[in-house]
């Protein structure tokens, strides 16, 4: 290797890789999961998305509340008979 090549290597390191640019929010596995779901119907429960991704209920919890600080769902709680729903 040569000088050259060597000040050519280390302008290749400065440049970020593409996946620098990926959104942490976003591209992590249940949270993009989350997404996808949501994507498809106007309003998800719960116990749907905690079924279809095979998370823990404190897990997906923890998810969502990651994606509505960000603004990128909404969280709404209610009841359906004496059952909560999320």
């Amino acid at each position: 290797m040569s000088v050259e090549d060597s000040t050519a290597a280390q302008g290749d390191l400065e440049a970020p890789h593409p996946t620098q640019a990926l959104d942490d929010t976003v591209h992590q596995r249940v949270r993009l999961g989350v997404l996808t779901v949501a994507r498809e119907a106007d309003r998800v429960d719960f116990g749907f998305l905690k079924k279809q991704l095979a998370v823990t209920d404190g897990n997906l919890s923890r998810h969502l509340k990651v994606l509505e600080e960000s603004g990128m769902i909404t969280v709404e709680k209610g009841y359906a008979g004496r059952r909560p729903r999320t």
